[in-house]
């Protein structure tokens, strides 16, 4: 029979044909490697949607009327949502649409499109809907422009730096921020209005009409087209104060200089930016589609550095929050963990191998990972830091089919066969339990493919990463390699090992052939009580994790180079006020930073840059919620934030820095909130419950009862609802006086809105700048409640009577937002949970089993979800048990096919309880709690852990099949496997002890998902070499005893 037939055989035999592979693949990977984008983390699909429509000067109570029902009632009757979710606040209607894990966003996006443009209810004075997927945040790196100066000259630095940045080729998205839009205020007083008899709507008409542009057409003439044009468009104060207004009998004329103050200048926001105590202006550059991270902080970096001293004296520039800093220093990290990752798998393979077989091993590394990068490309996943991580569970486990093969064909080689045929046959020998263990593995990180929720779409690049890889090292282990061992053994020829190589392998022959076998006699004659001890190791470790010796998060906390305060004061609070708040805040931040930098004895202060925000809660807002723009700043909100040193360079951690920070501040009066943050990633409070009911008073009091109920349960602390008290309210009504002189409520709205919010005459495009031109009473005359009093409203009659007499006037207070779900009033409550005292997921199982079905007792209507982390970790959690199980299921298949028998996949799958075991004791060895990272290296475990298990029960099945006894064929096959199976767990084990002995901030959520893998894996191997030949005898003795059984009933 020819041996070179088939697939292997004929690469086996022609070197030409696999070179030219190898080749092809290396290349492909490279050219693919190079135009692939770089990224800190991958783009999702977040699976939400936006509708934000803007009603200016609207009370919450309005925009839930007017914007919010009728974008709800437009898009819940959909397929594919899950959930909608919407707030009003003042000014701004918004609303989420939740779809299901498996919609297309795009499809949704234009189907909600469609139906909100339906809608013909909203307001007048309502903008246009703006609608957009939720994206993960575009933002790059922001340049700060800074120094002492006024507003206005630092917003025109920001902006030609802007417009200059636009120009290169590199950059195509920058925006101002910090910084209130440009607004012109015409602002004309009650005195003025009477004394000249007009009205704010005569004003307003005479502006529209006499700043306008209108094309008119053409005429066509005997040497051309001529276009008609009438061009009277204005874009400054200087040329708005020339408006004639109104001409008198006598000829003389009424300018709009004369009845008021035009003002060119900013809209009325509160809005102030700080960096490092100086005003300033941020110039945000952001990303388009997959335009390169690093590319664009380059051109911004070159442009700062190279323009920096052009500026005018006392104005500077600087860049702040880098993203490509971070993702430089991160895909570093694992670029150098991969490496020393690689040395380590070598010297593994060294140490057991001779060194052309080592390094024909590892050269599928490279050849693997090289494919991958192919696949990869094609289906458009970038080079991230979860990517690179991918890369780095591979280093381990894509040697381990290599090992198995170069290993068999060496062997055989050893015995005499020659080279050519030797290549061969070890291939072929192999093929079927490494193609089954590669689809195994393949197989267990399936489950991470398709687990749902916000961390599933996230860490999906994963086992996309890996499974590539693995396929590509099947095709090199069965088709390169060969080719490779093969020549390289014709030219050397049998080994003729050295000292050192003939010390280690004496050694190892005598150990396996000795101690080991001895060892293995001995389990097996006392197998059952090997099972039974093997059993109570299990059972301690699952009462190890249900005593709560060791604590499940979702996601650990890790900390990051970026702390940040958020105030919130009572909404209505002057701007002045929480400006005082702030700065509270920021003496104590530089008094934190001072302390711990004497503290630390470091020469290089422990803070590079503080920046404070009056108006907003965060100075990147990546959130889906409302966003706050810079024109509808909230005066009563803040932030402070500080950059640290990176944590290579300082010895203080950032939570250390913060609880100094935290008992610096002290307390501030009159605060409504204020939270501390200084980790990397949130996955959300570890209590969040959202309740609902169509009542909403009985609602508010059912949310008082909860809160007191959990403050009960230990370890829950920071307990809060989103539900707050507005501004205070002057709500108008048409009085009978007003009636009898003809008006209506319309009348009175109008005129309260014209003159105090203001009307907005006109919308100009200045430059890249869109401003409004508004018309309104001057600022001194609408700051006290005494200004609406003094307000009078001509009738139809052209007479003038008093507002107040006009208008029945109420005092009252409204909520500062009103946030609703699937169509009804929502309060949330949400609250951490102290590690040391309880665990998150044991206290919301209490809430939902016990105090939330109680008080449904007594409120029937009361509606309750989860929401935070732990709806996150309740929707990931679900699917990947699922997951699991069909894994299970599918691994069970494949190798019950190849052993063509029920029962011996058992004994191979034994192992993967012991796994777990492993991973558990890596966790607690290392200082860890469980995570979902945990979780997704345990599920992936189950694949790589049932491989040695695999080879070694095939080993036996063909050692009885060529003659030898059960016992004899346990026993020679546990102590021929022992190289091959030590090798592939050591070059796992050890591909990934640098990354989990990584002290950096930025690998460090990801060390769990490695410890379960290197500690598994680990652990499973003592199993399979001591259990799995115990289970194959158990299982015979079974086989006996029923054919015994048998024999005896027919005798």
């Amino acid at each position: 029979m020819d041996s070179r037939k088939g697939l292997i055989g004929w690469f086996a035999g022609n070197h030409v044909a696999a070179n030219l592979l190898m080749f092809v693949i290396i290349g492909g990977g490279i050219a693919a490697s190079l135009t692939s984008n770089l990224e800190i983390f991958p783009d999702i699909d977040n699976k939400m949607i936006t509708i934000s429509v803007q009603y200016l000067g609207a009370s919450p109570e309005e925009v839930e009327t007017g914007i919010c029902l009728p974008l709800e009632e437009a898009v819940s009757g959909l397929e594919d949502i899950k959930k909608v979710y919407s707030t009003a606040s003042e000014g701004l209607g918004w609303v989420l649409v939740e779809l299901e894990d498996f919609a297309d966003t795009s499809e949704m996006l234009d189907e909600i499109k469609k139906e909100v443009d339906r809608i013909r209810t909203f307001p007048e004075e309502a903008e246009k809907p703006e609608i957009s997927e939720v994206d993960q945040s575009d933002h790059i790196v922001t340049v700060m422009v800074y120094g002492q100066a006024s507003q206005k000259s630092l917003r025109k630095i920001g902006e030609e730096i802007r417009d200059d940045l636009l120009d290169s080729e590199t950059i195509t998205q920058c925006s101002i921020k910090g910084a209130p839009p440009y607004e012109i205020s015409i602002e004309v007083s009650e005195k003025m209005l009477r004394k000249y008899n007009l009205t704010f709507r005569q004003i307003s008409r005479v502006i529209a009409e006499s700043s306008i542009d209108v094309p008119g057409g053409s005429i066509e003439t005997r040497s051309g087209e001529i276009l008609i044009r009438t061009q009277g468009q204005m874009y400054s104060g200087e040329e708005f104060e020339d408006i004639i207004v109104k001409t008198n009998k006598d000829g003389s004329v009424l300018r709009l200089s004369e009845l008021g103050e035009v003002i060119d200048g900013f809209e009325e926001t509160p809005m102030i930016t700080r960096f490092n105590g100086e005003p300033a202006v941020l110039v945000e550059v952001g990303r388009v589609g997959r335009q390169d991270a690093v590319d664009i902080a380059a051109e911004v970096e070159h442009y700062v550095e190279k323009n920096r001293g052009s500026l005018a004296a006392g104005i500077s520039m600087q860049t702040y929050n880098d993203y490509s800093v971070h993702l430089r220093s991160r895909l570093s990290l694992l670029l150098n963990n991969g490496r020393n990752g690689l040395i380590l798998v070598f010297i593994c393979l060294l140490i057991s191998l001779n060194i052309r077989l080592s390094f024909w091993t590892t050269l599928g590394i490279p050849i693997s990972f090289m494919g991958g990068m192919i696949i990869l490309s094609f289906l458009g996943v970038s080079i991230d830091m979860l990517s690179l991580f991918a890369f780095i569970i591979c280093l381990g486990i894509v040697v381990d089919d290599a090992i198995v093969v170069g290993e068999n064909i060496h062997a055989l080689h050893q015995k005499g066969v020659p080279a050519a045929k030797a290549a061969v046959q070890g291939a072929k020998e192999m093929a079927s339990p490494v193609t089954i263990a590669v689809l195994t593995t393949i197989v267990a990180f399936l489950p991470m493919m398709f687990t749902i929720g916000i961390m599933g779409r996230i860490l999906r690049v994963i086992p996309i990463v890996v499974i590539s890889v693995l396929a590509i090292s099947l095709v090199e282990s069965l088709l390169i390699l060969p080719a490779h061992l093969d020549a390289s053994m014709k030219k050397t020829g049998r080994d003729r090992p050295g000292r050192l190589r003939k010390l280690i392998d004496s050694s190892h022959e005598k150990f396996s052939q000795g101690v080991f076998k001895s060892f293995i006699a001995r389990i097996i004659s006392w197998r059952y009580v090997t099972m039974a001890c093997s059993l109570f190791v299990l059972i301690i470790t699952f009462a190890v994790i249900r005593a709560g010796y060791i604590k499940y998060t979702f996601f650990p906390s890790v900390d990051s180079d970026t702390v940040s305060v958020s105030i919130e004061m009572p909404v209505g609070t002057p701007s002045e006020k929480t400006q005082n708040a702030a700065a509270t805040v920021e003496k104590a931040g530089r008094k934190t930073a001072s302390e711990l930098t004497e503290k630390s004895q470091s020469e290089k202060s422990l803070v590079k840059y503080i920046t404070t925000i009056v108006g907003k809660s965060q100075i990147v807002d990546n959130s889906p919620g409302p966003q706050i723009s810079d024109s509808s700043a909230s005066s009563h909100l803040a932030v402070v934030e500080v950059e640290l040193l990176s944590a290579e360079q300082r010895s203080i951690s950032s939570k250390e820095f913060v609880n100094r920070w935290r008992e610096n501040v002290g307390l501030i009066p009159g605060l409504n909130s204020i939270e501390y943050n200084y980790t990397m990633q949130d996955a959300g409070d570890a209590v969040k419950i959202e309740l609902g009911n169509r009542d909403f008073e009985r609602l508010k009091t059912s949310v008082e009862i909860f809160q007191k109920r959990i403050s009960q349960i230990p370890g829950v602390k920071d307990i809060k609802d989103n539900f707050e008290q507005g501004k205070r309210e002057i709500k108008l009504s048409l009085s009978r006086e007003g009636r009898d002189a003809g008006l209506t409520l319309a009348d009175i709205a109008v005129q309260a809105r014209q003159g105090f919010y203001g009307d907005e005459v006109q919308r100009i495009q200045r430059q890249k700048d869109e401003v409004r031109i508004m018309l309104r009473y001057p600022y001194e005359k609408r700051t006290t409640l005494r200004d609406i009093k003094d307000v009078m409203i001509k009738t139809p009659d052209s007479r003038q009577i008093p507002f107040e007499t006009a208008a029945n006037i109420e005092y009252g207070r409204g909520y500062s937002q009103i946030n609703r779900s699937n169509r009804q009033r929502t309060i949330t409550v949400s609250a951490d949970v102290d590690p040391l005292e309880a665990n998150s997921q044991e206290v919301n199982n209490y809430i939902f089993s016990t105090i939330l079905p109680n008080m449904g007792k007594d409120y029937p209507n009361l509606t309750y979800d989860v929401e935070g982390e732990q709806k996150s970790m309740n929707e990931s959690m679900s699917s990947l048990g699922k997951g699991f199980i069909y894994a299970f299921f599918g691994i069970y298949s494949l190798i019950a096919v190849q052993f063509r028998s029920y029962i011996q996949p058992v004994i191979v799958m034994s192992a993967i309880p012991f796994g777990i075991i492993g991973a558990v004791a890596g966790h607690l060895l290392m200082g860890f709690d469980l995570s979902l990272m945990s979780t997704f290296g345990i599920v992936a475990l189950t694949g790589i852990v049932v491989n040695d298990s695999l080879i070694l029960i095939d080993l036996i099945n063909r050692e009885r099949k060529n003659g030898l006894t059960l016992y004899q064929a346990v026993i020679d096959s546990a102590a021929s496997r022992l190289r091959p199976i030590l090798l592939t767990t050591l070059t796992t084990f050890f591909g990934l002890v640098p990354m989990i002995l990584e002290q950096s901030l930025q690998a460090q959520f990801l060390i769990p998902m490695a410890v379960s893998l290197a500690f598994g894996v680990l652990f499973a191997t003592c199993i399979t070499l001591i259990l799995v030949p115990s289970l194959y005898m158990i299982i015979e003795d079974i086989h006996w005893s029923i054919f015994t059984a048998k024999n005896a009933r027919k005798n």
